[in-house]
């Protein structure tokens, strides 16, 4: 764990308040989720929540199907990594801080296609260059925000299939979600059943 030196007062309503250097430092804005833990030694840890990473194997494997269907290279993102991808370099994209253009397409929640023969590509990751010749994106919106993004980079021009494979991202996108909402569904009813 790393120590700060910062040193915060509790408030009469329970509140601290996470300082501006690390809120910047680990993209926390307002409204972010947190998790809160208590470790053996009454150690208090704050976590950001990722409703998609916790989703990591399941989106690390559908990124692999998604990538094998399409000879893609399949990211998967939560707000502020890649947490999955599959593909030709795949390996240079998982873990990598998202680009401030794939944060705005997020941030828009909608879906968008770029190529090379446009002109438009934009980068995926930070302080990274497109390399492909057609991105289509989509974001993972779920109760009405972002919580991530799929990303399809095609190395092949693949003229009007492109508007085909822009569905099928978007119908990726919606996948997270709903097996986060089987998830968290099956896990309350194990937990409801284990109570009675």
């Amino acid at each position: 764990m790393k120590i700060t030196g910062l040193t915060r007062r509790v408030d009469s309503l329970g509140r601290i308040v996470i300082p501006k250097e690390l809120r910047r430092m680990l993209h926390i804005k307002e409204g972010s989720p947190l998790e809160i833990y208590m470790d053996a030694d009454e150690t208090i840890v704050l976590k950001k929540y990722s409703q998609v990473g916790s989703l990591k194997n399941i989106s690390q494997a559908y990124a692999q199907s998604l990538s094998k269907v399409t000879g893609a290279t399949v990211c998967v993102a939560d707000r502020d990594e890649i947490i999955a991808a599959a593909g030709k370099d795949h390996k240079k994209y998982i873990g990598k801080a998202l680009s401030k253009e794939l944060e705005d397409i997020m941030d828009k929640r909608k879906s968008a296609l770029y190529s090379k023969k446009d002109d438009n590509l934009i980068s995926v990751v930070k302080d990274d260059e497109a390399d492909c010749e057609a991105q289509a994106i989509a974001a993972i919106v779920h109760d009405g925000d972002s919580a991530g993004a799929v990303i399809l980079c095609a190395y092949a021009e693949q003229g009007d299939k492109l508007e085909i494979v822009e569905k099928l991202v978007s119908a990726t996108a919606e996948f997270p979600v709903r097996s986060f909402l089987i998830y968290f569904a099956v896990r309350m009813s194990f937990h409801f059943d284990m109570a009675t």
